[in-house]
């Protein structure tokens, strides 16, 4: 009795062990891409409310083969492991997208008000011979704020600008006064900046939250997605690949 009671605590240390490594894989997740606070908060509750489950089953089940109870027990671990593992697989920043390889969807979007001299931006724009970069941004989101001095640099860079590169801009659900503010700020690297106010242009891009960018070649066509902040080491290793091939 005494060593079932020690395997049972033991358990209940595996499983409270995973489930809260899981949660953290989640909540970083949710930080680095931005994704909606509902799906993380859902994910979260999920997780101790199974754990919760199985604890008091543990505790307080009763069956003629007490072995039967840690059935439930043992494959709620394993999902959570499950879980974990999806969560760790690959890298998040290369979600494929089903528009690679397509055009672009049809847009027309109008021009941020308060940024003067930058023009909204339209499929059209997409569609004039040079590869271009579409940053989906918006001012409430942190992330964009860390990548911001990565597409500075990419608009400062002379050489990018020789080859015909146009860094462009849609600004997600964002009030045209903060955008301002932001660019204001922190500098405008955009050469075109769309207002997505309602995010409908995001939707058929089929983003999963800000910021995110697609390399789009000179005949409008998708040739790639970076889902998440861009860092140096992602423009130098993803980014700057990904514009030499669309520009071959």
């Amino acid at each position: 009795m005494q060593g079932r009671r020690i395997a049972r605590f033991l358990l209940i240390g595996l499983l409270e062990l995973v489930v809260v490594v899981a949660q953290a894989r989640v909540i970083l997740l949710f930080a680095k891409f931005e994704i909606s606070l509902l799906a993380i908060l859902i994910c979260l509750v999920v997780l101790s409310l199974g754990s919760a489950v199985m604890v008091g089953l543990f505790f307080f089940g009763r069956s003629q083969r007490p072995l039967m109870t840690l059935v439930p027990a043992v494959a709620f671990v394993a999902l959570c492991g499950l879980f974990y593992a999806r969560l760790g697989a690959g890298d998040a920043s290369h979600i494929p997208s089903p528009l690679i390889g397509k055009p672009v969807p049809a847009f027309v979007l109008p021009p941020v008000a308060g940024v003067a001299g930058i023009p909204g931006l339209a499929d059209a724009d997409l569609r004039k011979g040079q590869v271009s970069l579409v940053n989906v941004f918006a001012s409430w989101c942190q992330p964009c704020h860390v990548e911001h001095p990565v597409l500075q640099g990419i608009a400062d860079n002379k050489e990018l600008a020789a080859l015909g590169l146009r860094l462009t801009g849609i600004a997600y659900r964002d009030d045209s006064i903060k955008i301002a503010a932001f660019l204001a700020k922190d500098g405008n690297p955009y050469v075109a900046i769309g207002a997505d106010g309602n995010g409908r242009v995001g939707i058929d891009l089929g983003i999963t939250g800000v910021p995110e960018t697609f390399v789009v070649r000179g005949d409008g066509t998708v040739a790639f997605k970076f889902v998440g902040p861009i860092m140096p080491e992602d423009l130098r290793d993803v980014i700057l690949p990904e514009i030499a091939k669309a520009m071959r």
